[in-house]
């Protein structure tokens, strides 16, 4: 039987979509865009071990998930209600494209991405690159009083400084080699990590501000609620034919609302509901592809590992649950 599940992406009011939204850019071929490059002073924080499989791969909690891991696969284009931060740790830079920006991060450096921010990685799989990803809920942040950390929006990279380059040492360690306090270890590593980059001297951007540039249809913003009230278990001919709207037409409105396409979204959701189901319970990866209304498990692992780099049961087996984060 298909399971439903919730999500805590409602944008039931004009309040919750500014929350939702940013900077409304129209999605097309990024490839004929002139990208503009950022870059920061390197930081020597770099790890030069080759790369293997060992030790924990991500650690989740209320917080939201940190990762840690070599690089071997590209990320495709997605977004995300989670503020994601990447620190490189590895020897080779990474390639993100961040809606029309080419953002290169090298080693000892960390980037910020802002909630709902479209974006993609490309690695060069012959330079091993270590790294760890942080992925925060905003809900999380301002519920532990750490609503300061909304600065501004936008795109930042920046130089590790050293304090956060020791902690990023130890969690990388911690998840490396787990003991059987690792859990309570990594949560106090990754609470200090998101302290550290709160204050540094030169703020990195956390939220989104997020704001409609005076366009408004509220079929748009039903459709988007829509999307997440069925997990994502819809397409976007249904949407469209179910709003009195042309496929593109529909597409290109809803870009202009938010950002970024209507797939985007359905496979955001279906995502967020993939990695509760993988972490939170004890169904097969058949299984949960069902659940999600892919036709096939094999159709949901290239879909999963196409938004995370690593298969759905890598993600299930080398997973720490942070109780007290």
């Amino acid at each position: 039987m298909k399971q439903q599940l919730s999500t805590d992406m409602k944008l039931s009011d004009s309040r919750a979509a500014a929350s939702f939204i940013g900077d409304a850019r129209v999605e097309g071929d990024l490839s004929s865009v002139a990208p503009r490059v950022l870059s920061a002073h390197q930081c020597p924080t770099r790890v030069s071990e080759p790369p293997g499989a060992q030790g924990a791969l991500l650690a989740t909690g209320h917080f939201g998930r940190v990762m840690g891991c070599w690089t071997h696969r590209n990320i495709g284009l997605h977004a995300h209600d989670e503020i994601q931060i990447t620190f490189n740790l590895g020897a080779g830079p990474l390639h993100y494209r961040i809606d029309d920006t080419l953002v290169v991060v090298k080693p000892g450096q960390g980037a910020t991405i802002p909630s709902w921010v479209k974006h993609s990685r490309d690695v060069d799989p012959t330079i091993p690159t270590y790294l760890i990803v942080i992925a925060i809920s905003p809900a999380w942040l301002r519920a532990h009083d750490k609503a300061g950390y909304n600065v501004r929006g936008g795109v930042e990279v920046f130089a590790v400084p050293p304090s956060l380059a020791e902690i990023l040492a130890h969690l990388r360690s911690s998840l490396t080699n787990p003991g059987f306090d690792a859990p309570e270890h990594v949560a106090a590593l990754v609470d200090a990590l998101i302290d550290g980059v709160g204050s540094m001297d030169a703020p990195a951007p956390f939220l989104n501000s997020g704001r409609l540039k005076g366009y408004w249809d509220k079929r748009i913003l039903d459709a988007a609620n829509s999307i997440q009230q069925c997990n994502g278990r819809t397409d976007v001919d249904h949407l469209a034919k179910e709003y009195g709207l042309s496929r593109s037409h529909f597409s290109s409105r809803f870009c202009a609302h938010f950002g970024f396409s209507p797939q985007l979204l359905i496979n955001a959701v279906r995502m967020k509901s993939a990695l509760h189901l993988l972490l939170e319970s004890d169904d097969s990866i058949a299984t949960i592809s069902d659940i999600l209304d892919f036709s096939m498990p094999g159709h949901f692992t290239r879909f999963f590992t196409r938004h995370t780099g690593e298969t759905p049961m890598s993600y299930r087996t080398r997973s720490l649950t942070l109780e007290s984060l």
